[in-house]
């Protein structure tokens, strides 16, 4: 005799528990003829369970359906769904089966309003208008027998069911459509299973303060002990915690409020701040951002010109006249880089303060074609012109200047200023300066990692000796 076939949809899970009780998870592919299609996800081929082999299964316990993907799902939803409804207390099970209620009421009229929040809002309203009564006195009831079984256990007088006055129910509110929504949203996308209506109330902890509190101007130990965190530990220069601790003691001795251990101390400003906002308040917004800040590897382009980079560098050289051998001072190098080939398209060289003006020269040098028939010594040529698509550059004055702007507009390029104190944006060219001290100006004469004005008095000296 052929069992009658369990109705499972595609993308439903199932569990199977063998003999020893280890577990598989199997995923519904399709309905098969006498059985389903199903996909293991531990990796192994995918099998065709017959509607016996599933209902022998289903009959001796060892099934457990899962009308969802359980694959990724959230901890606290698979914790949920792993146990049976009976597993919940009678409580639980009834504000879920509640909820349900509320979820039936928007399926029935979500189709009808142009705004979802505006019919979450009707079905709180409409529920909470029929059922509010009779839920109220479920309420009363059910703490009326749980204040009698507490009687009997501490031998106390058993209360009546009419001594409704003795008994404390929690107060009854309808839902905000925003809550609602939460509800909704989390049934519905997870297989419309009552369970993922149950309320975590399991998970809540002791939330009473262990000291009073209080909220007006008056003092107690948590004010002491933000205003101790604030003023000793939170800022710069750094202190260490124990330091904080030592004023937060102090200030409980002079206002007289009870003192926490160094633990508690600890605890709270693992509570009251995060990770990063504890150093950031430290160590300062800057370095936060680089010890914590996600950075990814851009694409690197695909064709010459389509991205560039343009910076300045001041040479590590005090070039001296050949002639009367006075100093002239450090020169400024401007360079424009291709990202793609790596090549310098153009630069210029001068003793100029970097402005639009020994900019719109390297431009020129990097758009114009190169002669170099008059420079001897050279083997090679330098076939590297055209005009950019991107140009990345930092926020300096010449680079963010109405005549570049105009220039962008007229040759058709995009000039992306990049955020400040960010050279990585950049490092194409950050490192071709790098490169340019290390192997061509820390071999020449005159090269200083120091001040100019230092080299200039030992020049100064050298001479005179």
């Amino acid at each position: 005799m052929t069992a009658i076939p369990l109705k499972f949809q595609s993308g439903d899970a199932l569990v199977f528990r063998n003999a020893t009780g280890a577990t598989e998870l199997w995923g519904v592919v399709e309905r098969k003829r006498g059985g389903y299609l199903l996909r293991s996800f531990n990796g192994s081929d995918q099998r065709t369970w017959s509607d016996d082999e599933i209902d022998s299964a289903y009959g001796a316990r060892r099934l457990i359906h899962y009308p969802c993907n359980v694959q990724g799902l959230p901890k606290s939803i698979a914790d949920v769904l792993e146990k049976t409804w009976e597993y919940w207390p009678e409580e639980v099970r009834r504000h879920a089966e509640r909820r349900a209620v509320y979820m039936v009421k928007v399926d029935a009229i979500i189709d009808a309003y142009p705004d979802k929040m505006e019919a979450y809002a009707a079905a709180a309203e409409a529920i909470y208008t029929e059922h509010c009564e009779e839920w109220k006195a479920e309420d009363i009831k059910l703490a009326i027998r749980r204040a009698a079984e507490d009687a009997v256990l501490r031998r106390r007088r058993k209360p009546q069911l009419s001594d409704t006055q003795s008994v404390r129910t929690p107060p009854f509110r309808k839902p905000s459509p925003y809550t609602i929504r939460a509800w909704y949203i989390l049934w519905s996308q997870y297989g419309r299973d009552i369970r993922l209506l149950i309320p975590h109330r399991h998970l809540r902890g002791n939330r009473r303060a262990r000291y009073p509190r209080r909220w007006d101007d008056g003092p107690d130990t948590y004010k002491a002990m933000a205003s101790a965190v604030e003023d000793y530990y939170m800022r710069m220069p750094r202190k260490r915690k124990n330091f904080a601790y030592n004023k937060y003691k102090e200030i409980c001795e002079e206002k007289n409020v009870p003192c926490v251990s160094f633990r508690s101390f600890r605890v709270f400003i693992d509570r009251n701040y995060t990770e990063r906002a504890e150093f950031e308040r430290r160590y300062g917004r800057r370095a936060a951002y680089l010890k914590y800040g996600i950075f990814e590897r851009t694409t690197p382009p695909e064709r010459p010109l389509e991205e560039v980079e343009i910076d300045h560098c001041l040479i590590d050289l005090v070039v001296i006249h050949p002639l009367t051998g006075r100093p002239l001072g450090r020169p400024w190098l401007t360079v424009i880089l291709d990202r793609a080939t790596r090549v310098i398209l153009g630069a210029h060289l001068s003793f100029e303060v970097p402005s639009y003006a020994s900019l719109q020269r390297a431009l020129a040098h990097a758009f114009w074609k190169k002669d170099l028939s008059g420079i001897e010594g050279l083997e090679h040529d330098w076939p590297c012109h055209g005009i950019p698509e991107r140009v990345f550059c930092d926020n300096g004055k010449e680079l963010r200047s109405k005549s570049l702007h105009l220039t962008e507009t007229m040759l058709n390029f995009a000039v992306i200023n990049l955020p400040r104190k960010t050279p990585w944006l950049k490092g194409a060219i950050e490192r071709l300066f790098g490169s340019i001290g290390v192997q061509v100006f820390s071999h020449e004469e005159g090269r200083s990692s120091r001040e100019p004005r230092t080299f200039m008095i030992l020049l100064f000296v050298r001479d005179l000796l």
